[in-house]
């Protein structure tokens, strides 16, 4: 994504607008296919979440197998306040 370009004593970096277009895409791809993956798991609305109960061992594990990239901090959530719709 970027070549040196020797400048006497200092080296600089140029970007190169070729990988770095397709880096782009390629992160607006994952990132529309994680929300997908969330949205499809969670289909709830912004603002209509509840507390409790927690969510069950099951419950988890069906999470992590559908969304293994869930962060350790959403997963205690569940574990310990849980979300009801």
């Amino acid at each position: 994504m970027r070549r040196s370009v020797d400048q006497g004593e200092r080296e600089a970096f140029v970007l190169i607008e070729g990988p770095l277009g397709e880096w782009a895409t390629r992160l607006r791809t994952a990132s529309q296919r994680a929300l997908q993956d969330v949205v499809s798991a969670f289909p709830f609305e912004a603002g209509d979440h509840l507390l409790g109960p927690a969510a069950s061992e099951t419950e988890l594990e069906l999470l992590l197998r559908r969304l293994p990239w869930t962060p350790d901090a959403v997963v205690s959530l569940y574990r310990y306040v849980g979300l009801d719709n």
